[in-house]
C-alpha cells in the first residue's frame, strides 16, 4: 500500500493537547483505497479517535461540470468520517480539522474548500483573521414535526433522568439526531445522567445528541 499523508490535530483551540482531537488521512483522487470502507473503519480503529475524517480530491469528472478554473479558489473534495466502530454522516470538528489541514498544506492560496459528503455539500471558508468558518447544510426534516418521534425520545429521557424529563422545552427530531432543549433552571452541569436509555433511539435518528 502507498504511503499516506495523515494528520493529528485539535481542532476548537490554539494551545497544544488541547480542544477536539481529529486524525486527517488524505488520498489522492486515483487512490481505490479510499472507497474501501472497511480499511478505512480498521484505520479510524488504528487512531482511536472520536472521528478520523477521510478528505479525496475529487477528479474533474467528478465536479459536477464546473469549470477547471475555479479549482485553484475552490478545491473540491470528497470527505468521509469514521470513528472507531461505524462510519458517521456527520462531524464538524473533523471537517474543521480537515479543511484546516488542507489550507495549511496543500492549499496556501484558496479561499474556500468544497466538500462534497453523505449529508450534502459543506463549504470552509478562510477568513481575514485566518480563522476557519465552516457552513453546513440544513437538516430539513429537522424542520418538520414529528410527534410520534418526539414523544419515544420524551419517554427515553424520563427514564435517562426523571427530573430531567420536567425541563424540557422542545424536542427536535431530523435526519442526523435529536436535539432536546432544556430551560435555564436545570443544573445539566451536576446532573447525574442515565445514559443508557438514550442510546435506544432507533435509526434513522442515528445516536446523536445535544443537550441545551
Amino acid at each position: 500500500m502507498a504511503t499516506v499523508p495523515f494528520h493529528f490535530i485539535d481542532a476548537f483551540t490554539r494551545e497544544p493537547f488541547a480542544g477536539n482531537p481529529a486524525a486527517v488521512v488524505h488520498f489522492s483522487a486515483d487512490d481505490q483505497h479510499a472507497h474501501d470502507s472497511q480499511l478505512l473503519l480498521k484505520v479510524a480503529r488504528e487512531f482511536n479517535l472520536s472521528e478520523t475524517a477521510f478528505p479525496r480530491t475529487l477528479k474533474a469528472a467528478e465536479r459536477d461540470g464546473e469549470a477547471a478554473e475555479a479549482e485553484a479558489s475552490e478545491p473540491r473534495y470528497s470527505l468521509r468520517w469514521f470513528t472507531p466502530s461505524v462510519e458517521f454522516p456527520l462531524c464538524g470538528h473533523a471537517t474543521l480539522a480537515s479543511a484546516h489541514a488542507l489550507f495549511s498544506t496543500r492549499h496556501p492560496d484558496a479561499a474556500r474548500i468544497r466538500f462534497e459528503t453523505m449529508s450534502g455539500t459543506l463549504l470552509a471558508e478562510r477568513l481575514q483573521d485566518g480563522r476557519v468558518e465552516l457552513d453546513f447544510p440544513a437538516d430539513q426534516e429537522i424542520l418538520k414535526r414529528n410527534d410520534v418521534e418526539a414523544k419515544k425520545v420524551t419517554s427515553l429521557v424520563e427514564e435517562a433522568h426523571a427530573e430531567l424529563s420536567r425541563h424540557v422545552v422542545a424536542i427536535a427530531v431530523g435526519r442526523l439526531g435529536v436535539v432536546v432543549e432544556l430551560d435555564a433552571s436545570f443544573d445539566l452541569q451536576h446532573a447525574v445522567i442515565n445514559a443508557k436509555p438514550l442510546v435506544r433511539i432507533p435509526d434513522p435518528l442515528r445516536s446523536t445528541y445535544g443537550l441545551y
